[in-house]
């Protein structure tokens, strides 16, 4: 065999050690995520964790303006909506359904005047992932408040707060003194007919004396 046919032969056996070469597929490794559903609320971030390195990982979402995705699977919610997170590593890919919530807190009354040792009940009701409502006062001395229940202790104002989801929703509660401060010490009233009726007012707000005094004439 002469040294040209050698180089011939060797240039053969080259390309199709290149040819089979690039015939085969190298799989992906095959991956899983840690939840294919998720709530979170707006302004709120979920880490999406995968069974293999983040940096093999190509994360997109199908709507960026409903929630964003990081580099990492970091989802952060961007607005109320439905958006699919979707893992691929090389032709495997693994999904990922994200339902952002819109938050509020609302209470049933946002002011109220109350008397010392009375009680009321507030209403929270809240939108978004959380339903436990944190209650707070501004001055337990004036009003304290345990699951909306609202006890006036002392005059004064404060604020009751119910926080849940982000969201805080205030009630202003003023407490006075029940003791009634007439805006009279003497009523002269008529006998005469029908007799007459007058109605007391307590002097610090205007307020009516629910009693009333009713005087009949004598035949």
């Amino acid at each position: 065999m002469n040294i040209k046919k050698a180089k011939r032969i060797g240039l053969i056996l080259a390309a199709n050690f290149l040819l089979l070469f690039s015939s085969i597929t190298v799989n992906a490794e095959s991956f899983y995520l840690n939840t294919n559903k998720v709530k979170i609320n707006v302004g709120e971030t979920f880490d999406i964790d995968s069974s293999i390195d983040d940096q093999d990982i190509e994360w997109t979402s199908s709507k960026t303006a409903v929630a964003s995705v990081n580099d990492d699977g970091l989802v952060t919610g961007k607005k109320s909506g439905t958006a699919k997170i979707t893992a691929s590593n090389g032709t495997d890919k693994k999904n990922c359904t994200v339902n952002v919530l819109s938050t509020s807190t609302k209470l049933s009354k946002n002011s109220v005047t109350m008397y010392t040792g009375s009680t009321i009940k507030l209403k929270a009701t809240t939108k978004g992932v959380e339903k436990n409502i944190t209650w707070t006062t501004t001055d337990d001395a004036i009003a304290s408040v345990q699951n909306g229940c609202v006890t006036a202790n002392s005059d004064g104002t404060v604020n009751i707060e119910a926080t849940a989801n982000g969201k805080t929703a205030t009630c202003t509660v003023t407490v006075k003194d029940p003791t009634l401060l007439l805006n009279a010490s003497a009523l002269t009233m008529s006998t005469k007919g029908k007799g007459s009726k007058a109605s007391l007012k307590d002097s610090r707000d205007g307020s009516y004396c629910p009693t009333f005094f009713v005087v009949k004439s004598r035949r």
